[in-house]
């Protein structure tokens, strides 16, 4: 799975895309995925209060049903839920 953020660079207010990492995933449920994705943004240092939008390219909807829903449950910023297709 490939990691990247896309966010606003306070410095030139232009978007931005960074690649984080390649990360082999061997449990590819929806929750092992989200705890995946949750322990990085923790290692990661990342305020999600600051977050805006999350997106899965390239994967079907419902695949991705059990992050979305874990986001949900642990991070509490209202606009941070969309699906990138």
């Amino acid at each position: 799975m490939t990691l990247g953020l896309r966010f606003v660079d306070s410095e030139t207010l232009q978007i931005r895309k960074e690649f984080i990492e390649f990360a082999v995933i061997e449990d590819l449920r929806g929750e092992s995925l989200g705890q995946f994705i949750l322990s990085r943004i923790e290692e990661l240092g990342l305020d999600m209060k600051l977050c805006r939008g999350q997106g899965y390219d390239g994967a079907q909807v419902d695949f991705y049903q059990g992050p979305r829903l874990l986001f949900r449950a642990n991070i509490r910023s209202p606009s941070t839920f969309t699906l990138s297709l």
